[in-house]
């Protein structure tokens, strides 16, 4: 893995974890797996895939794979690559894409200029509301 990328993880995880919302996100092995690729024939700098199954609260998470795109990371600062791993961990998480000044925005560019680079009340909200 890039050494940039191992840090923006990181630090994206350390974001999570000192959110008000009570989600810890450990390092290591298990069902969330944290990556980095080189493709520059995609338009995506950070991507999550994930799983669930039916259970009896509803669905159950499985599985998510998160991914840092070092052809687009490579020319980043660290707290955009920060937010670009916690914006994908929080997809790992369960939240989906909002609109605004949130970490969760879809777009890189407006997490920048919003100065976003972790969780924000809306994000923590979220998770509160899933969990």
């Amino acid at each position: 893995m890039y050494s940039i990328n191992i840090a923006g993880w990181d630090n994206g995880r350390y974001a999570w974890n000192v959110a008000p919302d009570n989600i810890y996100l450990p390092s290591g092995s298990g069902g969330l797996t944290v990556d980095d690729a080189y493709a520059s024939t995609v338009g995506w700098d950070g991507v999550t895939y994930y799983g669930s199954h039916s259970c009896s609260t509803g669905n159950c998470f499985t599985y998510a794979n998160a991914y840092l795109n070092y052809y687009y990371t490579s020319g980043y600062s660290a707290a955009t690559i920060q937010g670009v791993a916690a914006h994908e961990l929080g997809h790992a998480i369960g939240l989906g894409h909002a609109g605004g000044c949130v970490l969760m925005t879809a777009y890189t560019s407006t997490r920048n200029s919003c100065g976003v680079f972790g969780p924000t009340n809306d994000d923590n909200n979220g998770t509160i509301a899933l969990y």
